[in-house]
């Protein structure tokens, strides 16, 4: 034993030299981003989401699919893989897994404005262009107080195929006394994160 404290064995064989290179297939790290960023030169994002029919007689009320306008994203750093067309929706242009991962500041109120008194749950999805839901098991719920500034953080992977768009869709759910509602978002930033082992490094 040595004084800092390492065992040396002459009987043991030398030690092998693994290549990584060999064992890990290589791989080029694809990322890319959009995001509304709230300045002196624009104001928030405002939609206004229907009360929509009741499902549950009397209870439950959900609104209409509602999507964001277009032109929201003031930042964005396309890239070949992916776009960001109309300025509110992500196009992937080729067969490849990404990793999405969105976070949205916002507030919701009724539609004039004003504090809403019943309950109500503000939901987000990744859908396809068609409306359809990529995974079920990705999604971001709220229910905040009205008025009260909260985030809805939206991460996932989806395997996509190309040409795949990439929609977020919000939904409101509330209770008895319900009415219009106003999804004031504050910020949005949306990374996409993918690992393409076709191209060379």
């Amino acid at each position: 034993m040595s004084r800092c404290g390492t065992f040396t064995n002459e009987k043991l064989p030398p030690a092998d030299f693994i290549d990584f290179d060999k064992l890990i297939p290589q791989a080029v790290m694809l990322y890319t981003s959009a995001a509304f960023v709230r300045n002196e030169s624009n104001t928030n994002i405002v939609i206004d989401i229907p009360l929509g029919p009741d499902l549950s007689p009397g209870t439950i009320w959900y609104s209409p699919d509602t999507y964001l306008p277009n032109s929201v994203y003031n930042v964005t750093h396309p890239i070949t893989e992916v776009i960001y067309p109309s300025g509110k929706d992500v196009q992937i242009l080729t067969d490849l897994t990404f990793m999405h991962d969105v976070l949205i500041q916002y507030k919701i109120t009724s539609a004039d404005g004003t504090n809403y008194k019943n309950d109500r749950e503000v939901r987000c999805t990744f859908v396809r262009g068609t409306g359809v839901q990529y995974d079920n098991g990705i999604f971001a719920y709220q229910m905040p107080e009205s008025g009260q500034h909260d985030c809805l953080l939206l991460r996932g992977y989806i395997s996509h195929s190309m040409s795949d768009l990439v929609k977020l869709r919000f939904n409101i759910v509330q209770g008895i006394g319900g009415s219009d509602t106003r999804l004031t978002i504050f910020r949005i930033t949306w990374n996409i994160f993918g690992l393409d082992k076709t191209q060379p490094i």
